[in-house]
């Protein structure tokens, strides 16, 4: 009767273990999903701040061509007093807003940098979880097997006991 009873505590024991490892990997697998939601989000501001340094490219390319013909009005305009004054207020307003161009590609150029590190740190620590992952559903599965192996057993324990 006592063996019964250390018998029902052992497998207790083990239903209370198997059900930790259990708790454990779902927590594991709900912190992968977390990380790779993550992981596409920071895809997509990847994805967005490489089309911004496009944009600002193209815009780049055009201020510069503004700015080129500019200089070439200016030079057309000495004749003009009254049209030179303007074309290099139009000048200055372009060299600002190159250089603010520029100054904002400089930017998006560091936060896609810092994207891609952050990526690839997310990457990682993605691999590490799944590893993480696969080795607690090994251990679960580990689990599962004991778990079916004991209940076989006490199952034949009070199939004997029944039969006496």
């Amino acid at each position: 009767m006592a063996s019964l009873e250390k018998f029902r505590e052992r497998l207790n024991a083990l239903r209370a273990e198997a059900d930790a490892a259990l708790e454990r990997a779902e927590k594991a697998e709900a912190q992968i999903r977390k990380l790779e939601a993550d992981l596409v989000a920071k895809e997509q501001d990847h994805t967005a701040a490489q089309n911004r340094i496009h944009f600002l490219e193209e815009q780049l390319d055009q201020t510069a061509d503004r700015l080129q013909e500019t200089k070439q009005h200016n030079q057309d305009a000495d004749v003009h007093r009254g049209e030179a004054e303007a074309l290099a207020r139009k000048n200055a307003t372009l060299e600002e807003r190159l250089e603010e161009s520029e100054a904002k590609l400089r930017e998006v150029t560091d936060q896609l940098r810092q994207t891609d590190v952050k990526a690839d740190n997310l990457e990682r620590k993605v691999q590490q979880l799944e590893q993480e992952r696969d080795g607690l559903e090994g251990k679960i599965q580990q689990e599962k097997e004991k778990y079916a192996t004991l209940k076989n057993e006490f199952d034949e324990a009070m199939k004997t006991l029944e039969e006496l």
